[in-house]
């Protein structure tokens, strides 16, 4: 890759690596629509179910795509439902179109995570209905998602993973967006100088927000992914500072191949700690 990388060309990596990717069986998820007072629109996401359900109320897995993405990416590409159904774990997986899932110019997109799509599977669905009882997760976009909807919402998740997190999207130059790709980004997030960048800096969060309210922080990043570095960097940060996390490399790149067997990882630790 000769060293650089613009926004384009990583949609265009991911895509493609998720396009090769062997098809998982979707049986037992189900799509619904809703309307979003945030984003004062219907919105779309896809739910899994476990058998368990039947019987008492389970775990919530909030598991958000990455940029160029969809709600049926993890469903597709993933074994997240068979997983799930193991584990005794509901999966939600909402639309959250390229938009790193921050209140922005663009759109209340966090409010409608934390607040509408919560309120509306606690609704519908034989869920827990407290912090203890729910986990957001992601992958690329989607574990920058996780990270920051986490530190800045504490007291609605008990466990937040990030795997493959695109961390430092916020700054004034990043892996996923270089100097020459940042007029591509501001136009969804505004200039790298402006409120919106500014106050969703997952690293500047980090270094700031109180450490006991925090939930529980996982990440992983794959040896030959271009943001190891930067994942490695937020992993000493929360260590520097105390934050109960956890931090794994393993072989692998930016693709489905790594996610498809990381989600087992992320949802066995979900399980298990919300017993």
């Amino acid at each position: 890759m000769g060293g650089r990388m613009t926004g384009r060309l990583v949609v265009a990596l991911v895509i493609a690596w998720s396009s090769g990717c062997g098809g998982h069986t979707s049986a037992g998820v189900t799509t619904h629509t809703f309307h979003s007072a945030a984003l004062d629109r219907e919105m779309t996401y896809r739910i899994f179910m476990p058998t368990s359900s039947a019987t008492a109320p389970v775990p919530v897995v909030y598991l958000l795509h990455g940029y160029g993405g969809d709600a049926a990416d993890w469903f597709t590409h993933s074994r997240a439902a068979e997983l799930a159904d193991r584990l005794g774990l509901a999966v939600v997986t909402p639309d959250g179109g390229d938009s790193w899932y921050v209140n922005s110019p663009s759109g209340r997109w966090a409010d409608y995570i934390v607040t509408d799509l919560v309120r509306e599977v606690e609704g519908r669905f034989a869920v827990r209905r407290s912090r203890q009882g729910r986990v957001v997760a992601g992958l690329s976009m989607g574990g920058f998602g996780a990270m920051n909807l986490a530190m800045r919402h504490p007291d609605v998740f008990a466990i937040a993973a990030s795997m493959s997190g695109a961390l430092d999207t916020m700054r004034a130059t990043s892996v996923f967006a270089p100097e020459a790709a940042q007029p591509e980004l501001a136009a969804r997030l505004g200039p790298a100088n402006g409120p919106t960048r500014r106050d969703n800096d997952v690293y500047q969060l980090a270094a700031t927000v109180p450490v006991t309210a925090l939930p529980y922080l996982y990440l992983d990043c794959g040896a030959s992914d271009p943001w190891i570095g930067i994942n490695r960097e937020f992993a000493q940060l929360l260590a520097a500072r105390g934050i109960a996390h956890e931090f794994h490399e393993a072989p692998g790149d930016h693709d489905f191949h790594y996610w498809d067997r990381q989600i087992e990882v992320v949802l066995t630790l979900a399980a298990k700690r919300l017993r």
